[in-house]
């Protein structure tokens, strides 16, 4: 299956799904809607890795994980689960990891993509 026969049965499938997972299950402050859209956010950040990786050959496996931190950071202060600002606070963490994974270098020939692996980190 090619990649544009993926792409829109995932458009074509997905967004209906969406609309009937807003209607029908309401309750728990749209919970199912919030995993979809974590597990969206996760998806769309390992992709845009994929494409980066190919673009700048930079390596950059673990940040679809911190992608998904945001908007479990935003459900969980919508919820009242956490104090007002957590979103804040955990932007503040994934960008000063991001800054801080660049002074652990292990070769000195990286030096030369620095810019270009912190532009990519930040995008996903």
């Amino acid at each position: 299956m090619s990649q544009l026969t993926q792409r829109l049965l995932l458009f074509f499938l997905g967004i209906p799904l969406l609309v009937i997972i807003i209607i029908f299950l309401p309750m728990y402050n749209h919970l199912a809607w919030n995993i979809v859209m974590i597990l969206g956010s996760i998806a769309g950040a390992s992709e845009l890795v994929k494409m980066l990786n190919k673009k700048f050959n930079l390596s950059l496996r673990k940040f679809p994980i911190a992608g998904a931190f945001l908007p479990v950071a935003a459900y969980l202060e919508i919820a009242g689960i956490v104090k007002t600002g957590f979103v804040g606070i955990v932007l503040i963490l994934i960008i000063s990891i991001i800054l801080t994974r660049e002074v652990f270098l292990k070769n000195k020939s990286d030096i030369d993509k620095v810019i270009f692996r912190l532009l990519a980190s930040t995008m996903v």
